[in-house]
């Protein structure tokens, strides 16, 4: 076998190279036979619908799809140099077998197995490529890995900017007030607030922008120290001017949006109220009648007619009207008539959507089009957990203000019906997302769930957490207030301390949800980390007790290796080994009996007697009839060649979270992951890959065991997720060429020596390229990996847990200068400036702490039931909470709480009472 290699400037040029080279090397005689049996009518009917049922589950574009080509290239006259390039495609190939098959003629049949046979000369692998989109793969989900975890810190910064806006809008009340008495509109206050945001959100977009560049660069010189040792990945830097530009836009847009929200907000303010400086509560919302909300929908439907008559009045008047019709033509009216209109629509049915009955139905029916096909309605039932989630939340949401309203309809205080709604709402929200992943399967089937999951479980989880906190106050308040009963002096400044914060509902609401989100965030992260531990406890069941593995090369193979040892000289005996077992890897077609039709790609690991009858990998999976223990099941595969038994990931099915399996990749269908124990066998069929062997080699096994998550769990990264362990006799059965033994095990006499004699195996088999690797060095290195990976994650997160800390120096801040009257009362009854000081700290302290610990609590539930999700799956696992590591956050959180509420307090506690008295 002889190997050319060309070497190309960049991607671009070597694509075109690629499609040059496959068609000088495709033979055009065998492109234009297969290209008329293809043209049979029956044969390209068949194929059109194959493409249309890949259409319908497609991921990508048409263009993606080699088969896409493939079908175009059918409607011309001659083979099209698309209709070449798909036809050398391994998938595209498998689909056109299995569709000449499928005809029932067997002489069609030989004729399209010839030509696929004979088409490709020299088959051209476009390495480079290849490694791009591997890399392109890779580094796509390191990006949605942070993004989605950085999520919450997104959530967070977006809280922070809104509570600052809030509370610029308080310190201007009564500025606010006294513009609308002397004809100010509500628009033209939103407008001044929503300009001012956007002057802030551009240099903050700009100076976050060039500090994101710094800690990216930061960020990435860690990855590279974490995987310094990895001879499989490396990570190099690059920036982007179109990078930026999304992360400057990004930025931008999520700022202005949230600053638009708040000035909205703050906008809606009684003028009288406003002028004296006292809270909106005061004052009670006035609610638009039916008519006059229609009205105003209807204004505003016909919105451009009205501008359009107005101009004309204009016009009939001798008025210049060339810039309303400008402006009339362009997008600056267009785009807000939309945006305003929607807003009317929704104040139109808020009343009624405030009243909680309309949300009911809506709830219900997101969460009967989430249901299962099994479980729902036929037509409408979408398998999606996120729509059950959000219609359940609505429905809860629904009843939560209905009952307010039959509170108020009864008479109830105001506070009253808010705290039991509220309470209702966020204890049943609690309950809901609480609940294992798998508890109410029986109602709603077996659902899909992707990241998306994740980021609205955390989200709801924290929000009803702190509604439940927020309207129950002043039982927090009561209760601190008995444990606190006999600290004496200290007794009035812990209470006010407590109660003040919990006062101001919606500013230590949001604070508290800034803390819990980031602790959240950081805890699931400790606590899954941590999860990886069955590797540590116990080696074997990832290495299959073996102390060492080596690889070499495919054109260098070892006749006998104990050969080899022997005549190395001294350096190295045969003695230092207990067992020295080998494997071939070949891919190959397969599919499984009375499934479908098309064979799909997987590898086959064909293993000498030894490697069978002596490692000790584990079994989810197996079949009675051939062992009761994973041990048997070994034995039974040794001595019956027509065994097999497969990788955890052929059964595996996918959740989202990973890059997708492909519709090519081969699949075994009616084994569940989650219900381990006895299984019947599963007859499947391979058969050899073009060129490696004839189609009509078909060779049956049956699948007598699922092996363990972790079983050869340091081949991973060589793509072992979808292996067939089997005898290596099947190797002479597939193939008409030599495939040689490549991946060699060594298990020690000594297993202290492994290092020395893995140096030792490298250069005693130096002439066949064995690169050599111990499990414990490979263990030692992950875990080294692991932390590293962890501290840059904890790092990433600390950012958003500095957003919550700035977020109580802000509320420090305007606490001074709001309760500069009632800080004068206090000093004049007695406090003094000390314990002026120790309140306002006290106030960051509690939010902080009470913020961790809610953090703390939905970020232990949410691993646990991640934990147990996984350990039905991969057992062994086991959970525990990294003591020191939770502790470290949240000391970090509660000190740098304090520092930052520090120049406030001594500002605070500086204050005399006579000046903060005649205070206006």
């Amino acid at each position: 076998k002889e190997i050319v290699e060309f070497v190309t400037h960049d991607e671009k040029t070597s694509k075109d190279v690629t499609k040059k080279l496959k068609l000088a090397f495709t033979n055009n005689d065998a492109s234009e036979t297969l290209f008329e049996v293809l043209k049979t009518p029956s044969i390209k009917d068949a194929l059109e619908r194959e493409l249309a049922e890949q259409e319908s589950t497609a991921r990508g574009s048409d263009t993606d799809n080699p088969l896409f080509d493939l079908v175009k290239g059918l409607g011309e006259n001659s083979p099209s140099e698309e209709f070449k390039i798909a036809a050398t495609d391994g998938g595209t190939q498998a689909i056109i077998f299995e569709v000449v098959e499928a005809s029932g003629e067997p002489a069609l049949t030989a004729s399209v197995f010839k030509s696929l046979g004979g088409l490709v000369e020299i088959r051209v692998d476009p390495i480079k490529n290849r490694s791009l989109q591997f890399a392109e793969a890779i580094s796509s989900g390191i990006v949605v890995f942070f993004t989605i975890f950085g999520s919450f810190s997104i959530i967070v910064g977006l809280l922070l900017i809104f509570l600052v806006f809030v509370m610029l809008a308080a310190s201007r009340t009564t500025e606010m007030g006294i513009a609308r008495a002397i004809g100010t509109k509500r628009r033209h206050l939103v407008q001044m607030f929503t300009y001012e945001g956007l002057v802030y959100s551009l240099g903050a977009s700009i100076v976050g922008t060039g500090l994101g560049i710094l800690a990216s660069m930061l960020l990435i010189q860690m990855m590279i120290r974490a995987f310094a040792d990895s001879d499989d990945v490396t990570f190099f830097y690059s920036v982007t001017f179109r990078s930026i530009v999304v992360a400057f836009s990004a930025g931008f847009v999520l700022t202005a949006l949230t600053v638009t929200i708040s000035a909205y907000r703050v906008s809606k303010l009684n003028i009288v109220v406003a002028i004296r400086g006292l809270s909106q509560e005061f004052v009670s919302d006035e609610v638009p009648s039916t008519l006059q909300r229609a009205k105003t929908v209807l204004k505003w439907v016909f919105g451009p007619l009205t501008f359009a008559v107005d101009t004309w009045r204009l016009w009939r008047d001798g008025y210049g009207v060339i810039s309303r019709v400008f402006i009339f033509f362009s997008l600056l009216l267009i785009v807000p008539w939309i945006v305003v209109l929607i807003s009317k629509v929704f104040k139109f049915f808020q009343p009624w959507l405030a009243s909680g009955w309309p949300l009911l139905p809506v709830g219900l029916i997101l969460a009967f089009a989430g249901l299962d096909p099994e479980k729902g309605v036929d037509n409408f039932a979408y398998d999606s957990a996120a729509l059950v989630a959000v219609g359940v939340t609505l429905s809860i949401v629904s009843i939560g203000l209905m009952l307010r309203r039959i509170l108020a309809y009864r008479g109830y205080r105001e506070e009253f019906q808010k705290r039991v709604s509220m309470s209702l709402i966020g204890l049943a929200m609690l309950t809901f997302y609480s609940l294992p992943f798998d508890a109410l399967e029986n109602i709603t089937g077996e659902l899909e769930g992707g990241p998306e999951m994740f980021i609205l479980s955390g989200v709801s989880l924290v929000a009803a957490s702190v509604w439940v906190v927020m309207h129950n106050a002043d039982v927090l308040v009561w209760i601190i207030s008995r444990i606190t009963g006999q600290w004496g002096s200290l007794r009035p400044v812990v209470k006010t301390a407590i109660a003040y914060p919990m006062s101001a509902r919606l500013r230590t609401g949001l604070t508290l949800a800034m803390f819990s989100l980031v602790i959240f965030t950081m805890m699931i992260f400790a606590i899954l980390i941590n999860l990886g531990n069955v590797i540590r406890d116990d080696p074997d069941k990832a290495s299959g007790g073996f102390d060492i593995r080596g690889v070499i090369k495919p054109e260098l193979p070892i006749d006998d290796p104990y050969a080899v040892i022997d005549g190395n000289g001294n350096d190295l005996s045969v003695s230092d080994f207990e067992l020295i077992t080998s494997q071939a890897k070949l891919r190959v077609e397969v599919r499984q009996a009375d499934a479908e039709l098309i064979f799909k790609r997987a590898r086959i690991r064909a293993s000498d007697e030894v490697w069978l009858r002596n490692n000790l990998f584990q079994f989810t999976h197996w079949d009675p009839a051939y062992g009761q223990t994973s041990e048997e099941i070994w034995q039974s595969v040794a001595n019956d060649p027509g065994l097999a038994v497969v990788a955890a990931g052929i059964i595996r099915e996918e959740d989202g979270w990973g890059p997708p399996r492909g519709d090519s990749v081969f699949q075994l269908t009616g084994i569940e992951p989650d219900e381990k124990g006895e299984i019947s066998g599963v007859d499947i069929t391979l058969r050899p890959p073009v060129g490696q062997g004839a189609s009509d080699r078909l060779v049956t096994r049956k699948v007598v065991g699922v092996l363990d998550e972790f079983a050869d769990y340091f081949e991973n990264n060589q793509g072992s997720s979808n292996d067939i362990y089997m005898h290596y006799s099947v190797l002479e059965e597939l193939s008409e060429k030599t495939v040689p033994f490549t991946d060699y095990k060594f298990r020690i006499t000594d297993p202290s020596r492994a290092d020395e004699l893995t140096r030792l195996l490298e250069t005693v088999f130096i002439d066949h390229g064995m690169t050599a690797k111990s499990t414990l060095e490979s263990i030692d290195q992950e875990q080294a990996q692991t932390n590293a990976f962890n501290q840059l994650f904890q790092g990433f997160m600390g950012l958003g847990l500095l957003v919550g800390v700035a977020a109580l120096g802000v509320i420090a801040f305007r606490a001074v200068v709001e309760r500069r009257q009632s800080i004068g009362m206090m000093r004049a009854i007695g406090y003094k400036a000390r314990m002026v000081q120790l309140q306002f700290l006290m106030e960051s302290g509690v939010v902080a702490v009470l913020g961790s610990l809610l953090g703390i609590g939905l970020g232990t539930l949410m691993a646990w039931n991640i934990y147990k999700s996984i350990s039905q799956e991969s057992a062994g696992v086991t959970f525990s909470i990294p003591i020191v590591n939770v502790a470290a956050i949240v000391l970090v959180a509660v000190v740098f709480s304090l520092l930052n509420t520090m120049l406030p307090a001594r500002q605070a506690s500086g204050i005399k009472p006579a000046e903060a008295l005649r205070y206006e």
